[in-house]
């Protein structure tokens, strides 16, 4: 048997000791299931031939559904079903309990039995009595001979083998991608297929998601699959081509989330990723519209794209000096596309389509633009201008604002035009500002829409840092769905907003949010607080905004947003000065520490709160072998008391999060978050607060237990 290529918890389970060791035993027993249902060659044949028997729309409905191959009766009046999937690979465990179940989805092939991938997708229920029945079924399959813990010791030994104390392998990377990793990337991308074309929507169930994390070096195939899906000129699948350019733009951003953790190898792999479209670029196979499209999923995963990407698109060769063309052929070369923003039914949707390509369009070329847009004969692109006062390269906002210096009149620039530019001037460096003469030659500034009724899911802070708003409106067929993605030390990670969502998705979406995290509605002043405090910090690193934000805040209200960041220390003071005295006796103190080092195991706010990156790694790695408790000892009073600010910050974020909420049971914790900021801040030491001991410890099951990257 060879280890799978991916073996996954759902991520609200990861790091939590007991659990996880659950969660391997129930995909070990699944791999148990498995091996000796096809120990038989003369089964294997007659599943491989399985399905050949009907044609047409029977065959057809029929592979739509599950196969039930086999059921078993367990213990405590279990039963256990295996499944098989239209892919002959694809299989799924269900086990069901009176007081749990649970779901195991796998990749296996019969023929070799190898396990290639597997996740428990699904689990509900008592940890214990599932145990009970996956060893009771292991003891049925296994050798009759042994006793409970006798199996439960080589479970422990095989799952010991299978996940491997050291991280060492992480430090290099993942292995070069093989031929199966090519298979796999294919099935992926008919599985891809076939979604789209029965649901018009690409998306992947838990197992394939959880190999597409476990793998990045599937990258290589994907990018392979993708121009030769382009290059098939003769049966061109548009449907394909969709598929593997989703599962790209997802893997480049699974990647970039180890780059912000750390990893190396990650960073050389982005690297590498655009020095091969660089190549392909210059090689002239593919078409401008395909090629377009290999450099816009690294836009869409929120990764810097490098200037040698530019030059190679736009045929630029470094080191040479050559004629710059005149305006007059840059303005017939972009005539087109003028144009075709012309149509478009409002600025930001202009804007949205040059969002792909500004990440690799040089930035004069996007100065030009601006002066293009704003003497258009199309009243769309001028409106458009004092959105692009947010390009990240400050030659461009300088640009802007010289050009809107010279259109602010009543004839080009519109009252609503005039009103962004002015928030704007909140959100960018100050040397970038533009329009002092706007009202004086007679443009009258719109007036802002009255803040509608609003709906405000607050997400919790995560162990990565981030968390997420989500505003709805109420009233209407349609509504507004709009979302900010927060994150620590970094800024505003993402934005959206949808101004006319049917109001059934809306409901849809909200329902899977409530039923996936442990978000809570909130109060306005969360919204406000928490957005300014981050648009700061992002500022400050030189990440401007997005137009989004902007077409938010016009949608909510948001005129007075602008860059505020807290004074965690001051703001923790001023929290805790209002708490009652008899409140925060040593002894009130001590209780409610003591409530708090219990959120890991009980709160599912907490449940991804551990460290898990490159320095975390390399520190286990360091004291492989070692016991555990120690290694917990070593993360705690180094890796953590480093971290002491970033946890204490979060702590009073998180308190504002429980204090805004609607909900009373939701907000009875922000008294406990206070007294844990007001301590962490005042120096306590760690060992001494029982959730960073929690949390040390949750750090080294994690990396223990998961994947090495």
């Amino acid at each position: 048997m060879t280890t799978p290529a991916s073996a996954h918890a759902p991520s609200s389970w990861r790091g939590d000791p007991e659990r996880d060791f659950v969660i391997y035993q129930l995909i070990e027993m699944a791999r148990h299931v498995l091996d000796e249902y096809f120990s038989d060659d003369e089964r294997v044949a007659e599943y491989q031939a399985r399905g050949r028997r009907t044609k047409g729309r029977k065959q057809k409905a029929a592979a739509s559904k599950p196969e039930a191959l086999e059921r078993w009766h367990g213990a405590a009046d279990s039963t256990l079903v295996l499944l098989a999937h239209q892919d002959k690979m694809r299989f799924s465990i269900k086990v069901e309990g009176e007081h749990f179940k649970a779901e195991v989805a796998l990749t296996y092939d019969p023929e070799s039995g190898e396990l290639l991938a597997a996740t428990v997708a699904e689990f509900e229920g008592d940890t214990s009595s599932v145990l009970a029945v996956a060893i009771s079924l292991m003891d049925e399959l296994s050798d009759p001979d042994l006793d409970e813990n006798d199996l439960e010791d080589l479970l422990l030994s095989e799952i010991a083998s299978r996940f491997p104390a050291s991280n060492s392998k992480g430090a290099a990377g993942p292995a070069a991608a093989t031929a199966q990793d090519a298979k796999q990337v294919d099935q992926l991308a008919r599985g891809l297929v076939s979604g789209l074309a029965r649901d018009k929507r690409l998306v992947l169930d838990a197992m394939d998601q959880a190999y597409l994390e476990a793998n990045p070096q599937s990258l290589w195939p994907i990018l392979d699959g993708l121009v030769a899906a382009f290059q098939d000129a003769e049966r061109r699948e548009e449907n394909l081509i969709a598929a593997y350019q989703w599962l790209l733009a997802n893997q480049l951003e699974l990647i970039r989330y180890r780059t912000e953790r750390g990893w190396t190898w990650a960073d050389k792999m982005l690297d590498e990723y655009q020095d091969r479209i660089s190549e392909i670029a210059k090689s002239d196979h593919l078409s401008p519209g395909d090629l377009f499209s290999l450099a816009a999923a690294l836009t869409d995963a929120k990764i810097p794209v490098d200037p040698k990407v530019g030059e190679a698109f736009f045929r630029v060769d470094p080191g040479t000096v050559r004629a710059e063309p005149s305006p007059e052929l840059l303005r017939a070369e972009v005539q087109p596309l003028i144009d075709q923003l012309g149509e478009a039914p409002d600025p930001f949707v202009v804007i949205e389509g040059l969002s792909e390509a500004v990440g690799f369009m040089p930035a004069e070329f996007r100065a030009f633009l601006a002066q293009e847009f704003a003497l258009s004969p199309y009243p769309v692109l001028r409106d458009a201008v004092p959105l692009m006062l947010l390009d990240s390269e400050a030659v461009v906002r300088r640009a802007v604002a010289a050009v809107l210096e010279q259109t602010a009149a009543a004839d080009t620039l519109s009252p609503a035009a005039l009103r962004r530019t002015i928030i704007l001037r909140n959100w960018i460096p100050e040397d970038d500002r533009a329009v002092r003469k706007a009202r004086a030659k007679g443009v009258i500034c719109a007036q802002w829409n009255a803040p509608p009724k609003l709906s405000i899911l607050a997400l919790p802070i995560d162990g990565s840092g981030a968390n997420g708003l989500i505003l709805t409106t109420k009233p209407g067929k349609t509504g507004l769905f709009g979302g900010v993605l927060l994150k620590q030390n970094f800024g505003l990670r993402d934005v959206w907003c949808d101004h006319d969502k049917p109001r059934h998705e809306i409901g849809q979406a909200i329902a899977g949010i409530l039923e996936d995290t442990a978000a809570i509605e909130v109060e306005r002043h969360y919204l406000d607080l928490a957005l300014q405090h981050h648009l700061a910090i992002g500022l400050s690193n030189g990440r401007l905004p997005t137009p989004a934000l902007l077409a938010i805040a016009e949608s909510v209200g948001g005129v007075e947003w602008r860059g505020s960041r807290l004074n965690i220390d001051a703001e923790i003071a001023r929290v805790y000065s209002e708490l009652d005295p008899a409140e925060i006796t040593p002894a009130d103190i001590a209780a409610s520490l003591k409530r708090s080092g219990q959120w890991l195991h009980r709160e599912r706010f907490a449940e991804s709160w551990f460290e898990n990156d490159a320095e975390v790694a390399a520190k286990i790695d360091e004291m492989s072998g070692q016991d555990d408790d120690v290694i917990a000892g070593a993360i705690l009073s180094e890796l953590l008391e480093k971290r002491r600010g970033v946890w204490t910050e979060r702590f009073l974020l998180m308190a504002l999060w429980a204090r805004a909420a609607k909900s009373k049971n939701e907000g009875r914790y922000w008294r406990d978050f206070v007294i844990l900021a007001h301590e962490m801040s005042a120096g306590r030491p760690l060992e001494d607060a029982p959730i960073m001991v929690a949390i040390a410890q949750r750090t080294v099951s994690a990396a223990l237990l998961g994947t090495p990257f």
